[in-house]
């Protein structure tokens, strides 16, 4: 067991057992995934109620209801933050290459990852999820309110 894991405490469920924890190095952190066996759970009965996602890239997700009119919800930001992670890679890849080019056997040249383009990329997720959860607190969580299995 490495050092660095030597005092490491997790916290679980009470209720559930657990299966399996893994750890998975970032860019500056170590995330530890917790996975728990659960029971099945029994399926609810049909209630005539039907809703669609459907993911896409310009739009982030199109819905469809029986119940409500569809939605669209934009997925520009989401495509912006992609865009400027690409540009700004792009150009710190360029200059590391110049200073510190690295040859590979099939003779492409190429620059070692840095913490910079670490950096970079963790900022990157960090934006794209904290986009995710923007997403969550849109009209759509009203539309699941409204398919609820009590008719109303």
């Amino acid at each position: 067991m490495p050092k660095a894991f030597k005092d490491l405490t997790l916290k679980f469920r009470h209720n559930c057992d657990v299966k399996e924890v893994r750890f998975i190095p970032k860019a500056h952190y170590i995330v530890a995934e917790i996975v728990y066996v659960i029971e099945d759970v029994e399926m609810l009965t049909d209630n005539g109620r039907y809703f669609g996602i459907d993911l896409g890239i310009a739009n982030f997700a199109a819905i469809v209801s029986n119940v409500m009119p569809p939605q669209i919800v934009n997925g520009g930001q989401l495509k912006s933050i992609n865009q400027l992670f690409s540009k700004q890679s792009a150009h710190i890849r360029a200059v590391e290459t110049a200073i510190h080019p690295v040859v590979s056997s099939n003779g492409f040249t190429h620059c070692k990852q840095t913490n910079r383009l670490r950096s970079l990329d963790a900022k990157r997720g960090a934006r794209i999820k904290d986009g995710l959860h923007e997403y969550g607190g849109t009209d759509w969580t009203l539309g699941a309110e409204r398919l609820d299995t009590n008719g109303g």
